[in-house]
């Protein structure tokens, strides 16, 4: 049967809204983009074919999502928000996350247009005329995916949620510019299409994925959620509204069945440390953290039982917004015993 009509029962494209989500993804993808075919910011070896510069798009694309991992991406505490469309519901969402994860002072959340911000910010929420691969600036003017191909135009955001016309219909042509912004080279971690999104889960140290879930849920019994079938994450769904430092330093000694590591202190003020032993000797095996987890910068673990041994060594750190208090933990930094 032909699924591109929509027939009553024949479960092709029948959903208008999400059902509730057990899980989220999120969705890389930097296919049929020839207007990043000879972009400056790409090896000029590589960016001759739409494969060479899907291949390098993604390998950029991993790269800054590291840095951003290991606190090396500043995120900013700045939120943007353009409307063009009569107080759209993307426009109107954005007061609400800047409150929650940043606060009300004077300064936080401003209005511009977000494409020419180059001072590091963290979201962009933005709601105007749109086509497949641009979105209205004002006046005669559109800020387009090719634009994005040129270093010097790439705004400073790691998130952005956009409202414009075809933009969530990421595989209805080339170019789709909600994919290309986080095909920079810099900024643009994850992008999401349209409303409904509950952003403010992001502030209490939820991941995307956590507000894709959220967002999916119905409001109360009989009723959908807000996000609709068509919607999904541009980008890494694991990331979360800020990256704590992972230590660095991680060095270890041993004497005899004696274990010590060490690593440099964090700058951050109130940091403490986990360390891990892996019961297997594989990063499957990690369990609860060694004794003497806290504040020091060293663990002594006297019984590490067979060698080689695996450890892991997590900074976790206080987390205060307006919305709430919570504790992170950074990515893990590992030391291999022999």
């Amino acid at each position: 049967q032909n699924c591109l009509w929509a027939v009553p029962g024949d479960e092709c494209f029948d959903n208008d809204w999400l059902p509730a989500l057990d899980m989220a993804v999120g969705r890389i993808d930097f296919s049929r983009m020839p207007a990043f075919i000879g972009a400056d910011f790409l090896p000029d070896d590589h960016n001759n074919t739409e494969s060479e510069v899907e291949i390098e798009l993604l390998r950029l694309y991993l790269l800054k999502d590291h840095r951003y991992r290991m606190g090396l991406l500043p995120p900013g505490t700045r939120v943007c928000c353009r409307d063009d469309l009569a107080e759209a519901p993307v426009a109107q969402a954005a007061p609400h996350f800047a409150a929650a994860a940043f606060g009300t002072q004077y300064g936080f959340l401003f209005d511009a247009v977000p494409y020419y911000q180059r001072v590091p910010c963290t979201f962009a929420f933005c709601a105007t005329y749109g086509n497949v691969d641009r979105h209205y600036v004002g006046g005669d003017e559109w800020f387009t995916t090719a634009h994005l191909a040129q270093s010097a135009n790439e705004p400073a955001f790691l998130f952005y949620n956009l409202k414009g016309s075809y933009f969530v219909d990421w595989n209805y042509s080339p170019d789709n510019f909600l994919r290309a912004t986080i095909a920079t080279p810099n900024y643009g971690l994850a992008a999401l299409g349209f409303e409904g999104w509950l952003l403010p889960s992001l502030a209490v140290g939820r991941t995307l994925a956590d507000v894709m879930r959220y967002s999916s849920y119905p409001y109360n019994s009989g009723l959908p959620g807000s996000l609709r079938s068509f919607q999904s994450i541009i980008g890494d769904p694991t990331l979360r509204l800020q990256a704590v430092r992972p230590v660095t330093g991680l060095r270890f000694e041993r004497q005899g069945a004696n274990v010590t590591l060490q690593w440099n202190p964090e700058p951050e003020p109130g940091t403490v440390y986990y360390t891990h032993r892996s019961a297997t000797g594989t990063l499957d095996g990690f369990g609860a953290p060694l004794a003497g987890s806290g504040t020091a910068t060293c663990t002594l673990d006297d019984a590490p039982g067979q060698f080689p041994a695996l450890y892991m060594v997590r900074a976790a750190r206080l987390i205060e917004r307006p919305a709430a208090r919570y504790w992170d933990l950074s990515q893990g930094v590992f030391a291999y015993v022999q």
